[in-house]
């Protein structure tokens, strides 16, 4: 549950600040600072951080299209 807060927390300051993909960008750079600066150890449970991967690897690939590429 704290995972989930500080990643919710890093969406909001990067929705905020107008930086995109906030959703994805902002929770990941606010657990990885925490995890690096504090001595907090974050868990998160495999089936959450595999659903995770999933919707992320998606939502990536379906920002992909020829006139991207």
């Amino acid at each position: 549950m704290i995972t989930l807060c500080i990643g919710y927390i890093g969406a909001l300051l990067f929705q905020f600040l107008h930086i995109p993909m906030p959703w994805l960008l902002g929770a990941i750079t606010a657990v990885l600072c925490v995890q690096l600066f504090t001595n907090v150890q974050l868990k998160w449970h495999k089936y959450f951080r595999n659903f995770g991967l999933v919707v992320a690897g998606y939502s990536i690939g379906f920002a992909f299209t020829p006139e991207a590429v």
